[in-house]
């Protein structure tokens, strides 16, 4: 049973280690804990000051490299886009100074603004979609059965005004003959935002969301069972849009080369052009740099007179010299001496007579004795020996 004693017991020791810890700590124990201490306080502080300095001359660095970029700009960028019409696509979240900044490098580099739009979150979702859908089949009846797909098929068409996702070719005329109605439906069914004219055109300009996060979603609407996440319904309709049109360009902020569509797009190998960088002097202006200046289209020139081409003719083949005659080359007793030259040596008696007997087909490469016994033979016969 726990008495009186007990609990009197326990409060003298705590309060005897309190005392104990007070005397070690304000005597022999003191300077090391302190001195310790403070070496470690010191060293965070310099660690501080040194990580403070790299930053404001990171941002020094920056600030002198963007100004640089602006200054430049107009030569860097200047007439490459040549009266040529540009459409601008920002996303739900995208940063309106970045989209500023890229519609006036677009203009320095002798561009257009054909069509200024932005997404909503529902743009190409399947939530609240059944009149949305049922007024684009009404327009162009033969968008693909799958409505994910119809509605990104009908919006491609309302910004390109091209329909070869379809398969009849007649079917596609009508289709883009129809691309006003279906961008005028979603403006109308609030899934998309501008407040430009509608204008068809085959260079787009995508820009995503500020720090967008879009490489971590995957997760379908759970509203809508047959919805697909905004991962797959963003990168499917920027293939359909490569597809379709001349050129597409995807740019955003650092968050986007790291977990944005910038990183999806350059994952999963896309056609489209991506840029980062956009916080940055130097990211609009890349933007406007992948596209070349447009070639002037070749002209017809059958009726102009031609400028006579100079003729390439063959080089003529060098014949090579003969160097045996016609007769000897058919000669049998040449072709036995081409294969004595080619496998064996003049060596039997039999060899020698032959030599003997044509003495100007003998080898160079007969024995010595060879040749001395085809002499005596030879002076033998003629009667000088």
């Amino acid at each position: 049973m726990i008495d009186f004693r007990y609990h009197l017991v326990s409060l003298v020791s705590v309060f005897l280690a309190l005392a104990v810890g007070i005397v070690l700590g304000a005597g022999p124990l003191k300077e090391p804990i302190g001195e310790s201490l403070q070496s470690q306080v010191d060293a965070l502080r310099t660690d501080r000051d040194n990580l403070r300095s790299d930053l404001d001359a990171a941002k020094g660095n920056i600030d002198k490299q963007n100004e640089f970029v602006t200054a430049a700009a107009p030569e860097l960028i200047g007439s490459i886009l040549d009266g040529r019409e540009v459409s601008i696509i920002a996303a739900p979240d995208a940063d309106s100074e970045q989209v500023e900044e890229v519609s006036n490098r677009v203009k320095e580099a002798d561009g257009t603004i054909a069509g200024d739009v932005s997404f909503v979150p529902n743009t190409l979702s399947l939530e609240d979609s059944a009149a949305f859908l049922e007024t684009l089949r009404t327009l162009v009846p033969s968008l693909p059965k799958d409505d994910s797909t119809a509605i990104r098929a009908a919006l491609v068409i309302a910004l390109t005004g091209d329909a070869s996702m379809l398969e009849d070719e007649d079917n596609q005329a009508d289709a883009g003959k129809q691309a006003a109605k279906l961008y005028d439906a979603f403006v109308e069914a609030d899934r998309l935002r501008t407040d430009t004219d509608h204008k068809t055109t085959s260079l787009f300009i995508v820009i995503d969301d500020e720090n967008s996060t879009l490489a971590e979603d995957t997760e379908p609407s759970p509203q809508t069972s047959d919805d697909k996440g905004t991962r797959t319904l963003v990168t499917d309709f920027i293939t359909a849009l490569t597809a379709e049109a001349t050129s597409v360009v995807v740019a955003g902020d650092a968050g986007s080369a790291q977990n944005g569509l910038v990183n999806v797009l350059r994952t999963e190998k896309s056609r489209a052009s991506t840029v980062d960088g956009l916080g940055l002097g130097a990211g609009p202006v890349i933007t406007v740099r992948p596209w070349p200046p447009e070639r002037p289209e070749a002209t017809d020139t059958s009726d102009s007179p031609r400028t006579p081409k100079a003729s390439c003719r063959p080089r003529p083949k060098r014949r090579r010299p003969r160097t045996r005659r016609r007769e000897t080359r058919n000669d049998p007793l040449h072709r036995q001496h081409r294969r004595c030259r080619t496998r064996r040596l003049h060596r039997d008696e039999g060899r020698a007579r032959l030599a003997a007997a044509h003495p100007r087909l003998r080898c160079a490469h007969q024995p010595r004795r060879t040749r001395r016994l085809t002499r005596r033979r030879t002076r033998r016969r003629d009667g000088t020996a």
